[in-house]
């Protein structure tokens, strides 16, 4: 059956499918070597916020380390903070 009241059920499944698979959200970690201070982790958070301005950032200067949960993707996160001027390497 692909057709349910004038509904075209692959479609309607191919739409659902696409949007799950752009708003899956996935942690990761970063070591930031040079994020040590407060105002250094708003800059990284603002930097991560500008690519994704619904991600979850946990930011923790002491430890240099700063938590992501977002739809963007690894290599997405890394090129805004790499471009804000705090290189990221995997946490």
């Amino acid at each position: 059956m692909t057709n349910f009241f004038g509904v075209d059920l692959p479609t309607v499944a191919g739409r659902i499918s696409t949007h799950m698979r752009q708003t899956e959200e996935i942690l990761m970690q970063f070591h930031i070597e040079n994020m040590s201070c407060g105002g250094c982790a708003k800059s990284v958070t603002a930097a991560i916020r500008s690519l994704d301005k619904d991600a979850e950032v946990s930011a923790d200067p002491p430890n240099r380390t700063v938590e992501v949960k977002s739809s963007a993707s690894r290599a997405e996160v890394e090129a805004v903070l790499q471009e804000a001027g705090y290189p990221a390497a995997a946490g």
